[in-house]
């Protein structure tokens, strides 16, 4: 997605992508005639480059609909469109602003305010805009943005997590009693990464370092070249019965030496944990 070559294809060939997604769907029983007509709609709509319109035909279609399976394949539609850039300059924008986050937040700040000027319903700016408003520690304002901004996105895989970081700071009894992993053998998917991540934090908080280490093992297993898994791997040692004697203020060189040495690309990979890197025990 961040590859701009690709990300820039991405956006011409997405309609004719979406033309053979939807003749796929054509042998679907007659239950999916609703979301046959969405389609068919949004076709038209990204056909004249009116994404805001389309975006909205698979959101009314969510808050709508009943059907579990129709919600996520309308669900799943909507984010692919939300994140695709119609302009170049939009695109440049969010990612001179990724590439900032953590040098240059002010900056950074600025240059996304640029692709949502451009774009105000692409997703990736819209949580690149939260991810800022956290990092600032404005947790008012990145959770009116998520609730305002964001609602057309809500019951996606994005908006799952995203209000899942926000609670872990709001709403925390809430965070602690909602399993946001079922088993950790999914697909390596940066959503699943995400949930993974909190789902690793949510353990520690109730306690239960075997989770932790199970989802810690999927981390080094799938995200090897994620940094805070030596974050994760410390706090398991010093929070776990088994440790002899670890102190909670004791630094972690190889921590800080990943961090330190983090490249852009990284960052950007895992740019959806907005802690990674800022994390102490």
């Amino acid at each position: 997605m961040l590859n701009k070559n690709i990300s820039f294809k991405k956006a011409a060939y997405f309609v004719a992508a979406f033309f053979i997604l939807s003749s796929n769907a054509q042998g679907y029983k007659d239950e999916t005639k609703s979301l046959e007509a969405v389609k068919e709609k949004a076709k038209s709509f990204l056909v004249q480059k009116k994404k805001n319109e389309a975006i909205l035909l698979f959101s009314n279609f969510i808050k709508t609909e009943t059907n579990n399976s129709k919600i996520n394949e309308a669900a799943d539609i909507l984010v692919r469109i939300s994140q695709t850039f119609l302009s170049k300059e939009a695109q440049d924008a969010y990612e001179g602003s990724q590439n900032l986050t953590s040098d240059n937040l002010k900056e950074a700040k600025k240059l996304n305010e640029g692709c949502l000027a451009l774009e105000p319903q692409n997703l990736d700016c819209l949580i690149q805009k939260i991810k800022i408003l956290y990092l600032e520690k404005n947790k008012f304002e990145a959770e009116k943005t998520y609730e305002e901004d964001f609602a057309f996105a809500q019951g996606t895989e994005p908006s799952l997590w995203l209000e899942a970081i926000l609670h872990k700071e709001s709403k925390i009894s809430l965070f602690k009693t909602k399993n946001l992993v079922k088993k950790f053998n999914e697909k390596p998917t940066e959503e699943f990464f995400i949930l993974t991540v909190l789902e690793i934090e949510r353990s520690f908080m109730v306690k239960n370092f075997s989770r932790a280490k199970d989802g810690v093992e999927y981390l080094e297993k799938n995200f090897s070249e994620y940094p805070d898994i030596y974050f994760f791997k410390q706090k398991l040692e010093a929070e776990s019965a088994e440790a002899t004697r670890v102190s909670l203020s004791e630094s972690n060189p190889m921590y800080a030496t990943k961090c330190k040495n983090l490249t852009k690309s990284l960052a950007r990979k895992f740019r959806y944990d907005f802690k990674m890197c800022q994390r102490s025990l």
